[in-house]
């Protein structure tokens, strides 16, 4: 049985699309991001257990809002409130013995242009609620921040700076942390060859280290008549089937074999039904 793991080499970070960056001496992971007030276009980075994983060596949070080619950042000072809200799963927008962020209290936790950090303030907000449900509630602040994650009432997922003035543009909140703290699950996941093993990594936010390519053969499947190229070659990331030949179209019935299994038609055979399992 091998055993994989993938670690930074010679300082280089792995990092899974762009949901992490490097910077201000610690890695950063993007924990939310969402653009303008539609439900539809949000998206969670880390779940509850990653992120309380992550969380747990973090010292800032990151707010930062992206309009018109610019971008305006609200970082936490480290080890303030707004972390230790984050460490405990909770909305970031209040102290820990206050139901509201005054001004002063804003100025004092958080660094930032003066102006973006007006719409940080609050005022009494009442029961602490969950970040899963209102990552950062600027209440009574008719200009303040709002990130809501959840489907409250009839109101779905979104976020706004400003929403007084109409004011959408994209939001994204980070985190820092210290990546040789980070402890994560010790499971494993089986790789498509049925061989390697694949364990949970801090520079991929425990996610799991990318399987290894496959070593396929080298030959060739000769496409039908009508595809638009000759030949394709097996694909490496799909336990090395043939590619599909381009340029042939099927249709998109089943047909349901005695197993209880269905199958697709295969452009790579003239549009013939796959063979059942």
């Amino acid at each position: 049985m091998l055993l994989v793991v993938i670690v930074s080499v010679n300082g280089v970070f792995h990092c899974p699309t762009s949901a992490c960056k490097r910077g201000l001496g610690k890695t950063w992971a993007r924990i939310y991001s969402c653009n303008g007030t539609t439900s539809d276009d949000h998206y969670i980075e880390l779940d509850n257990d990653k992120l309380a994983t992550l969380a747990g060596t973090a010292k800032r949070v990151q707010i930062a809002r992206s309009l018109f080619f610019a971008t305006q950042k609200a970082t936490s000072e480290p080890n303030t409130y707004p972390i230790k809200r984050l460490q405990s799963l909770q909305t970031v927008s209040r102290p820990l013995n206050s139901a509201s962020a005054t001004t002063s209290t804003i100025t004092n936790n958080w660094d930032g242009n003066s102006n973006f950090l007006t719409h940080f303030s609050t005022g009494n907000c009442g029961t602490v609620v969950s970040y899963d449900r209102k990552l950062y509630d600027a209440c009574g602040n008719t200009h303040g921040v709002h990130i809501q994650r959840d489907t409250i009432g009839t109101k779905g997922p979104f976020c706004t700076v400003d929403a007084a003035l109409g004011y959408k543009g994209r939001i994204d909140v980070w985190i820092d942390y210290d990546i040789s703290q980070v402890v994560c699950s010790d499971d494993v996941k089986l790789c498509s060859d049925g061989v390697t093993e694949v364990s949970r990594q801090p520079n991929f936010l425990c996610d799991f280290a990318p399987c290894p390519s496959l070593v396929c053969t080298d030959d060739v499947w000769q496409c039908p008549e009508g595809a638009t190229q000759e030949f394709v070659s097996r694909d490496p990331d799909n336990n090395c089937d043939f590619r599909i030949c381009p340029g042939i179209f099927c249709a998109d019935d089943l047909f349901d074999c005695p197993s209880g299994d269905s199958v697709t038609r295969d452009p790579n055979t003239n549009c013939e039904f796959k063979p059942c399992p």
